[in-house]
C-alpha cells in the first residue's frame, strides 16, 4: 500500500510539471500525451577511477562528498554513411542534483526538473543515438561551446588545479543506439548511468636493489627525477574534453593546455621497497601527459653521480592513474630503470599492483 501510494505522488507532481511545462515551454523534448515517469530520462552516476579492473565496485558521486554536475544530451535523428547525423540539444547545461527525498524525475535521488527552466525530459524512440556527457561538480570553472565542420564535437575546457582535492571531474561519453545487442547495458528508457573521472595523474618512484644485502650499506643522494629537457611538470590548467555528437566517434578524447604558472621541476620524495619505507613516500598530482619526452633519474650512489633516462614511451600518464616508476640499484653500483607499475587507489586494488610497462 505504501508503495502505490508513492506510485501515485510521484505521478500526481510529474502531472502537476507536465501542466506547467505544456503551458509555458516551447522545448522540442515536450513530453508526450500519456507519458509515463518511466519514459522520463534519468540519472546515476559514480566515479568510475579506472578502465583496466572491470570488476571494481564503482563509488556513487554522492559518496564523494560531491552533490551535483552539469549535464549535456544529444540525440542524432539520421544515421548515413556509417555516421550518425542531425543532432538536436535535448538538455543544455542543466544542473542535477543529490535530493535524497520524492523527486518528480529520478528514482535514484539526483534531479534537475527546475521550474521552467529546466524541465522534464523524455526518451524519443524514433532517435538513431542518443549522447550524454557531465562535468562535476557544477560549480566547477568551465567553458562548453559545440565545434567542428563535418562532425561535430561538444567541446568542454574544464579548468583543473591538480594539487587540489576538490578538482573538478569530467564524465565518459554515454552513447547509444537503443540496441539490446550492442547496448545491452545502455538501454533508451533505462537510467543514464554516469561515470566520472578525475583529470588528475598521480606520480611517485622508487628505488630497490639487486642486492637486498647491499641496501644496508648504500646511501642515495641527490635524487632527481625530471624532464631531461629542463621543462615544468605542470600541475594546473585546462583540460579540454571533446565529445562528438555527430560522426562515428562513441568516445571522448582529452589534451591538456597548462598555464605554466604552476608546476614542479622534479619529484625528489623517492621511497625503498620496504615496508618501512611504504609510508614515507610522496606521491606527486599532476596534469594528465601523454608523449611529454624523456625524463632522467639523477642520484648520487655511495658519492657518485648516476643517472638513467626513461624512454618517452613510459611517460604517459593518463586520468585517474598512478604511476610507479621502480628504478633498480645494481650490483655494480650503477642504477636502471627496472618497471613501471600503474594501479588505481587504492595502489594496490583488489587484483593486485597493475603494471603496463616491463622492460
Amino acid at each position: 500500500m505504501k508503495s502505490l501510494k508513492h506510485s501515485m505522488q510521484r505521478r500526481l507532481m510529474v502531472a502537476m510539471s507536465l501542466m506547467l511545462l505544456c503551458a509555458c515551454s516551447s522545448d522540442d523534448e515536450l513530453p508526450q500525451p500519456n507519458a509515463e515517469v518511466a519514459d522520463a530520462i534519468t540519472f546515476s552516476c559514480g566515479l568510475q577511477e579506472t578502465e583496466q579492473v572491470s570488476t571494481r565496485a564503482t563509488t556513487p558521486l554522492h559518496d564523494a562528498g560531491i552533490g551535483s554536475f552539469r549535464v549535456w544530451a544529444y540525440k542524432n535523428t539520421a544515421f548515413s554513411g556509417n555516421a550518425f547525423t542531425n543532432y538536436q540539444t535535448v538538455i543544455n547545461d542543466y544542473r542535477v542534483w543529490w535530493e535524497p527525498t520524492l523527486s518528480l524525475t529520478n528514482e535514484n535521488n539526483w534531479e534537475y526538473v527546475n521550474g521552467t527552466t529546466q524541465g522534464v525530459k523524455y526518451w524519443d524512440n524514433s532517435a538513431n543515438a542518443y549522447r550524454f556527457m557531465a562535468i562535476a561538480p557544477a560549480t566547477a570553472t568551465y567553458t562548453a561551446s559545440i565545434t567542428g565542420d563535418d562532425a561535430k564535437h561538444l567541446h568542454i575546457a574544464l579548468h583543473v588545479d591538480a594539487t587540489d582535492a576538490a578538482a573538478p571531474y569530467y564524465s565518459r561519453l554515454w552513447f547509444s543506439t537503443g540496441s539490446p545487442i550492442d547496448f545491452p547495458d545502455k538501454q533508451f528508457h533505462a537510467t543514464v548511468q554516469m561515470q566520472f573521472v578525475k583529470p588528475v595523474a598521480y606520480v611517485r618512484f622508487m628505488f630497490t636493489y639487486e642486492d637486498p644485502a647491499e641496501a644496508a650499506t648504500t646511501t642515495l643522494t641527490g635524487k632527481n627525477f625530471e624532464p631531461t629537457n629542463g621543462g615544468l611538470i605542470e600541475q594546473m590548467g585546462n583540460v579540454l574534453i571533446d565529445y562528438p555528437i555527430t560522426g562515428t566517434g562513441t568516445a571522448e578524447t582529452i589534451s591538456v593546455s597548462p598555464d605554466g604558472v604552476q608546476g614542479i621541476t622534479a619529484f625528489t620524495q623517492d621511497y625503498y621497497l620496504t615496508p618501512a619505507d611504504e609510508n614515507a613516500c610522496t606521491t606527486y598530482a599532476v596534469l594528465p601527459a601523454t608523449r611529454q619526452g624523456t625524463y632522467t633519474l639523477r642520484v648520487n650512489v655511495n658519492g657518485e653521480p648516476k643517472s638513467v633516462v626513461v624512454p618517452e614511451a613510459y611517460m604517459d600518464w593518463l586520468p585517474s592513474h598512478e604511476y610507479t616508476y621502480i628504478f633498480k640499484v645494481r650490483a655494480d653500483g650503477g642504477v636502471s630503470i627496472d618497471s613501471v607499475q600503474s594501479a588505481f587507489t587504492p595502489w594496490e586494488t583488489e587484483n593486485g599492483v597493475h603494471s603496463v610497462y616491463n622492460w
